[in-house]
């Protein structure tokens, strides 16, 4: 793609406000890096590299909505740094040292965390596979330098002695060097009864005016100039030997320093390449957060030269108005579709139109989920939308345009997607016209899909007769004359400029004396298109209703199906244990009738006795069939204040106490335990209630758990295993717990904390004191 071609594709996705949205995503990276990455982004024609980019982003949704998070912030960019160490003879400070090693250990940490959830997040695990993750740098650079900045005194053992030797020297000249201050203090010869340091050398305040009395160099003045700084002539030489050793100390911390430089350039490459793929991580969670916020949808990148748009929002539209004030747009190109012509009144929305649908394939196009359902192919972007006259230049809004139309003909091609608004508008409307048409079938003859909008009645009628474009409006409320924002395809649009004249206040004269100069038919076509829209309205009307009947419908039949399967289970289940209790009862009644034959054959109690005990049996067993048959009434009975229940799949046996005033739920007394559950969960008993004495001890466990270890653990089941101990905790009666979840990366600690601080059975919560575990662990009140 050449210079000129690029050129025009990035003035038309600053004309869509491109850069504008990727502002706001780059609001969600952490890196300034990332940050960089995210402006950079463009529209990609590699199909295989832009769908495995989606892909991507798709797995990052699934990361945030289901694993701990994983943090990015603290990533600088040290690819200077790191460049640096790779220069002959340079050597890198302490400070940037431990920059590098900070940088070792957070690649690490990224890289360890794909590495635990790589078998769900397969693009994402090879991506980061690169990524330095080798705990030796990071030793090595500790072993030398302390987490303070210092270099550690057993670095080497040729900087403890050094270090030793200054230390035993120093000692034996500052010992010197007060008996030396004590003798110039008793005679008044020392300004301060303090030893001073200057230029690495011990020395002692002397009097201005006693310099000469006392042998040494002075190494300054005081700026009143009343004291002296002066080192005494016999600790020179202890001042030397001290000089000497420190110069040997600096040596060999450059040496040391030295080294780590040498050590961090080997492994250079491999931080390099990891700055780029954290980079690249986080560029692609801002985007999934992006996306997870907004409601954006993976795009289907296609084979095939179309675009389908469903339910797409306008990005910069939504952000700043909300969901529920933009409306969405439904458009389709394709082979036999390849064009569209919107029509409208002024600030109708059309120009809005427009840019949702540039926008909206800039995006999925640049490796990001835009706002709806979208499939489209790899497009190249050309617009011309906006007042672009130039006094300097000496150009119209017209010549402004035709020259950017001019350029878009020259570059454009079968792959790309043109957007004019309001195209060949600033001349006469019917020289604007013809050009207008011109211009369009030359965009058909070289297969160029586009969209362009218009006021002129010419053009409408062009779409009308044009087998491959079709007309498309936004629907407009005649009765109180404002824009609705809907998109209507296959209807061309009103100017409504008689009615708009009309509702301001224009008097019937005027409007009577501008209706003799439209041409013949112009007012019934404006009165066509309008009744079509409102035929239109009225049909989207009734076809929504119809819709949402037919889904109540199903989703009734759905209900009503799964109830019926579950009477089926359950009388399947019913006759079963039926057949099974009436299979005992035969089996022991045929006994019965055995033994009391045998009995009677054997006369060894009387016919009168063997009777009754044989009516007393039988009684049992009828009491037993008869217990077979079900209590229950029909799931359908109605349900009623005071009604005894139960719920469905169990026997305990509750009153009802009050029903909704939908009367779709209910509030259920279960001995003492209050429950309100849908109506269609109950079945109706004709079983008598007993009414209990609660005995509250009964819930209240006295051996219960004080504290729940969730170390290791994935945020989603930890918190379910906090919730459910929290539900113990407080049927326990105990006042206070502790949720063990270690320090790691703090993700885990802040996941509990922000659930706890909505969660109802908590009173408040801290972290633990060091005795406790400190910021390892949370203390929760109940």
């Amino acid at each position: 793609m050449d210079k000129k071609t690029n050129k025009l594709i990035e003035s038309s996705l600053d004309e869509l406000e491109f850069s504008d949205l990727l502002a706001r995503i780059t609001k969600f990276a952490h890196s300034e890096k990332a940050q960089k990455s995210l402006m950079g982004l463009r529209p990609l024609f590699d199909i295989v590299f832009l769908r495995k980019e989606l892909s991507q982003v798709q797995e990052m949704c699934e990361i945030i909505s289901h694993e701990e998070i994983l943090y990015f912030d603290g990533f600088d960019d040290l690819s200077g740094k790191i460049r640096k160490s790779n220069i002959s003879g340079a050597v890198l400070s302490i400070n940037e040292i431990l920059q590098v090693q900070d940088l070792a250990s957070a690649c690490r940490r990224v890289a360890n965390y794909f590495i635990n959830i790589n078998q769900n997040y397969p693009l994402l695990f090879e991506l980061s596979g690169e990524i330095y993750h080798s705990k030796q740098l990071e030793r090595h650079i500790s072993d030398i330098i302390s987490e303070t900045g210092e270099i550690k005194d057993n670095a080497t053992p040729e900087l403890s002695r050094i270090r030793r030797e200054i230390n035993e020297k120093s000692q034996r000249l500052r010992s010197r060097i007060q008996k030396i201050l004590q003798k110039t203090m008793e005679e008044e010869i020392a300004q301060d009864e303090f030893v001073s340091i200057r230029d690495d050398r011990f020395v002692i305040p002397i009097k201005a005016s006693n310099k000469r009395s006392f042998q040494g160099i002075i190494h300054g003045v005081s700026k009143s100039g009343q004291t002296v700084f002066l080192e005494p002539s016999e600790i020179v030489e202890m001042n030397n030997d001290i000089s000497l050793l420190r110069n040997e100390e600096k040596r060999e911390v450059h040496r040391l320093l030295e080294q780590l430089t040498r050590e961090i350039s080997s492994y250079s490459d491999g931080l390099l390449k990891s700055i780029e793929i954290i980079a690249h991580l986080d560029s692609l969670k801002a985007r999934a957060e992006f996306a997870l916020l907004y409601g954006g949808e993976k795009p289907d990148i296609s084979d095939t030269n179309e675009i389908i748009l469903e339910q797409i929002y306008h990005p910069l539209l939504l952000i700043k108005s909300g969901k529920e004030n933009t409306v969405p747009l439904d458009i389709e190109i394709n082979s036999d579709k390849s064009a569209y012509v919107i029509s409208g009144p002024n600030a109708g929305g059309k120009t809005v139109a427009l840019k949702t649908v540039g926008l909206s394939i800039a995006m999925a196009n640049s490796g990001i989920f835009p706002l709806g359902r979208c499939r489209t192919a790899p497009k190249s972007i050309f617009s011309s939308i906006g007042d672009h006259q130039s006094i300097e230049n000496d150009l119209s809004t017209f010549s402004s345009q035709l020259t950017e139309i001019k350029a878009i003909i020259d570059h454009a091609d079968s792959h790309s997607l043109v957007l004019i608004d309001e195209i060949c508008s600033g001349t006469d409307p019917h020289e604007g016209s013809a050009l207008a048409c011109g211009i369009m079938d030359t965009f058909l003859n070289y297969k160029i899909n586009f969209v362009v909008t218009t006021h002129q009645s010419t053009l409408k009628n062009y779409a009308l007769q044009t087998d491959k474009i079709t007309n498309a409006s936004l629907e407009f409320d005649e009765k109180n004359l404002r824009p609705t924002y809907r998109f209507l395809p296959g209807i061309p649009g009103s100017s409504y400029a008689f009615n708009l004249a009309q509702s301001i206040g224009l008097s019937d004269s005027v409007m009577k004396r501008s209706e003799k100069y439209t041409f013949s038919g112009q007012l019934d076509i404006e009165k066509s298109i309008s009744e079509l829209n409102k035929f239109k309205r009225e049909t989207q009307v009734a076809l929504e209703k119809a819709q949402k009947a037919q889904k109540d419908a199903e989703s009734q039949a759905q209900k009503y199906t799964q109830k019926l399967d579950k009477l089926k289970i359950k009388q399947s289940d019913y006759l079963s244990n039926a057949k099974e209790q009436a299979a005992e009862i035969v089996s022991n009644a045929n006994k019965l009738i055995e033994n009391t034959v045998r009995e009677i054959k054997e006369k060894s109690r009387s016919v009168k006795e063997i009777r009754k005990d044989f009516e007393d049996k039988k009684n049992v067993f009828i009491k037993k069939a008869e217990d077979i048959l079900p209590a229950q009434v029909s799931t359908y009975e109605t349900i009623a204040l005071d009604d005894t229940v139960h719920m469905i799949n169990s026997e305990n046996l509750g009153q009802v106490i009050e029903i909704s005033d939908d009367g779709k739920s209910a509030l259920v007394d279960f001995g003492g335990m209050k429950i309100r559950t849908k109506i269609n969960k109950l079945l109706k008993s004709n079983k008598e209630l007993e009414h209990k004495k609660n005995d509250y001890s009964s819930y209240i466990k006295f051996d219960a758990k004080t504290q729940i270890d969730v170390r290791g653990k994935r945020v989603g089941e930890a918190l379910e295993e906090i919730e459910k101990f929290l539900g113990e905790s407080v049927a326990a009666n105990l006042y206070s717990i502790t949720i063990l979840h270690g320090k790691g990366t703090g993700a885990l600690r802040q996941a509990i904390s922000e659930f706890l601080l909505n969660n109802n059975f908590v009173g408040s919560h801290r972290d633990g004191t060091m005795e406790e575990g400190g910021t390892g662990v949370t203390i929760v009140s109940l």
